[in-house]
């Protein structure tokens, strides 16, 4: 049936193709239906592209980035590589395939090369918070959890925490909650006054928990961090204000 549906209708019906081959352990044949989506994608972005309809989207790079990390789960690191690079050439913009390229290079033995696309692939965003967050996230999902951490960690040091609309302050809130998790239980103090940012955010009037109850919660949880910080540095008399609050929470 997929074979017969309009293009734009075709996508979903070849990636649940590709991910089907995968799972039952037909890479090859996975692979193939990947690469025909990010042919077809491609030409119909293309197509609207000539047609007037703006700039070529993105959307051909997510099969080609699939098509790494399904060589990349299997440790072919060059096949790896290969499907990011080309998936980054489609959005030289888009920082996820050229780190991902540089790293599979690095686990290849080309250290160097791998290394040096790393960094300039983490410098890409600049001063693009969303697009650092898709990057941070990106490497998250894939495992590369130390190169995560050092992407939020640079969110929340250059986002913009205090816009109002957009993307920017949502990505620095996500940046403070994963990096106050981490955290916990090295820094807890540090960790406290992470979540505080974090609730600040939720004072807008257009953005809050789904669950009212998880404002209790956060509020509890950052007065029980600093009451550990305290303790930890001995200042047992101000930590028991600290602990009041978090049991009155």
């Amino acid at each position: 049936e997929g074979e017969t549906l309009q293009s734009f209708k075709r996508f979903p019906w070849l990636r649940s193709l590709a991910e089907t081959c995968i799972a039952k352990g037909d890479t090859p044949l996975g692979i193939a239906y990947l690469e025909k989506e990010a042919a077809e994608t491609g030409g119909l972005e293309a197509g609207r592209d000539r047609a007037g309809h703006g700039p070529v989207g993105r959307a051909a790079s997510l099969p080609l980035i699939r098509i790494g990390d399904v060589h990349a789960r299997e440790r072919r690191w060059r096949q790896a590589a290969e499907a990011y690079h080309r998936a980054a050439a489609i959005d030289s913009r888009v920082a996820l395939p050229q780190y991902l390229e540089g790293h599979a290079l690095e686990q290849a033995g080309d250290v160097d090369r791998g290394r040096a696309l790393m960094r300039l692939a983490s410098m890409l965003p600049l001063g693009n918070t969303a697009g650092r967050e898709d990057l941070a996230a990106g490497l998250e999902l894939r495992g590369l959890q130390d190169a995560a951490d050092t992407e939020w960690e640079t969110i929340l040091r250059r986002g913009d925490f205090g816009s109002w609309e957009g993307s920017s302050a949502w990505a620095v809130k996500t940046a403070a909650k994963k990096t106050g998790n981490r955290r916990a239980t090295t820094d807890p103090r540090s960790a406290a006054a992470l979540f505080q940012r974090m609730l600040l955010y939720l004072l807008k009037t257009n953005a809050s928990y789904l669950n009212a109850r998880e404002y209790v919660d956060v509020v509890h949880v950052i007065h029980r961090l600093r009451a550990q910080g305290l303790v930890a540095d001995g200042q047992v008399d101000a930590a028991w204000w600290e602990i009041e609050q978090a049991q009155a929470a």
